[in-house]
């Protein structure tokens, strides 16, 4: 496998990254990584973005300080061929966690989600309403589990 390594400097973030790209065996660029002291991180950019043998990105993760994380958005998001979101993740410090919304959301065509699941601080949770929900394709759920700190409870509300 072929792979290359370089410095970048983000002026605008006062930062300067090693980026390494690594490479499929037909020449594409298979993985670009974005480090600061030899830990995944990038500011306001995905420090980990994946490629298939087409070049397409297919894969993207935000990291900060080796800890996969984003404040404003999802910290991992999952591409079809078409280009099409296939999921979205939300972290805050490596775990699983979004407030007011699910931390995991997957979709059937880009824009109809066909399963979620809430998050606090990496285990299941949600208050008022299930946190593992699926989805038909005509958008009524078929499945749902109501956790609350981990634990799966009976429906209360």
């Amino acid at each position: 496998m072929m792979y290359d390594s370089f410095k970048i400097s983000d002026k605008l973030n006062n930062k300067e990254y090693n980026m390494t790209r690594h490479y499929h065996n037909n020449g594409e660029l298979r993985i670009e990584r974005y480090l600061i002291n030899g830990k995944l991180h990038r500011e306001g950019y995905p420090a980990i973005i994946e490629y298939d043998w087409s070049g397409r990105v297919f894969n993207e993760k935000y990291y900060i300080n080796d800890k996969i994380h984003r404040d404003d958005g999802p910290a991992r998001i999952e591409y079809r061929e078409d280009g099409t979101i296939l999921s979205e993740e939300y972290y805050a410090n490596g775990k699983l966690h979004r407030e007011g919304g699910p931390a995991y959301i997957e979709y059937l065509n880009g824009k109809q989600i066909s399963y979620e699941r809430y998050f606090m601080a990496g285990k299941p949770h949600r208050e008022g309403g299930p946190a593992t929900i699926e989805y038909a394709k005509s958008g009524k759920f078929i499945y749902e589990v109501y956790y609350i700190d981990g634990e799966e409870v009976d429906n209360v509300w």
